[in-house]
């Protein structure tokens, strides 16, 4: 977080952006080579299952035949997202990109609740 700050502190808030911009682009090219010719269902488990070994307690689970769930009970960069809250916009962009689907956050941990989960349909 003191690193951010100093990179705001340089080269100003928008250098903060672009670096998060620059890291979803790698994280969605990384995690698209996985689930290549995948069905929905099965790039919920697969982004899941990357998820949880970076760190984040990840689970998927289905709502209905029409919704998949993705569920992190941790959040490695939790300090960084308090104080630079566009990390998350940018993390459900790439989730979004990533599965080519519909994708929206209705648990936050930054806002207060114990975990973040989304809720993913096909668009």
């Amino acid at each position: 977080v003191d690193l951010l700050d100093q990179i705001v502190e340089m080269d100003g808030p928008d250098k903060i952006d672009q670096l998060f911009a620059r890291r979803m682009d790698a994280l969605h090219q990384e995690y698209s080579d996985r689930m290549d010719n995948l069905s929905l269902p099965e790039k919920v488990e697969v982004l899941s299952s990357i998820r949880d070994r970076e760190g984040y307690m990840a689970e998927a689970d289905t709502d209905s035949e029409e919704a998949f769930i993705l569920i992190e009970h941790h959040c490695p960069i939790y300090e960084i997202a308090r104080r630079f809250p566009q990390a998350c916009h940018y993390e459900q962009e790439l989730f979004t990109r990533t599965l080519r689907a519909d994708v929206q956050r209705d648990e936050h941990k930054i806002t207060g609740d114990t975990r973040c989960r989304y809720v993913i349909k096909a668009s």
